[in-house]
């Protein structure tokens, strides 16, 4: 029981601190204010261009130019969704890698997604 007490308690300051920001102010005085809201709530727009041959799906690509529009260019939360929107691309890259290596049989499907997810994320690294 003390033990469970123990562990409740280092947790609480966790919780309250993660919330509170703190800056100085020129006379080194410290200064806690409400910190700002979670920059991961920023939303990543983007479009897709897909090609068919024969109507069957052959390439899906992210349009680089468009990955997030929605933020006004060169604002801070631009540089931010893009920096985000590289690090979404990253993951589904390597979800989709695994899932490619991990599938027998017809893989058409899973490259194609595969592909067009690494292709933004090294693309996206060279925006700002």
């Amino acid at each position: 029981m003390r033990l469970m007490l123990l562990v409740f308690a280092l947790l609480i300051p966790v919780a309250v601190y993660s919330q509170t920001c703190v800056k100085y102010d020129s006379n080194g005085q410290k200064h806690y204010y409400k910190c700002p809201e979670n920059e991961r709530s920023l939303k990543i727009q983007y479009d897709i261009t897909t090609t068919r041959k024969n109507g069957k799906i052959t390439k899906k690509e992210i349009v680089t130019d468009s990955v997030c529009k929605n933020y006004e260019n060169g604002s801070i939360k631009r540089r931010n969704c893009l920096s985000q929107a590289k690090d979404k691309f990253e993951d589904q890259c390597y979800t989709w890698t695994q899932k490619y290596k991990n599938t027998y049989g017809n893989t058409d499907a899973i490259a194609i997604e595969r592909d067009m997810y690494c292709d933004a994320e090294y693309n996206v690294k060279f925006m700002r």
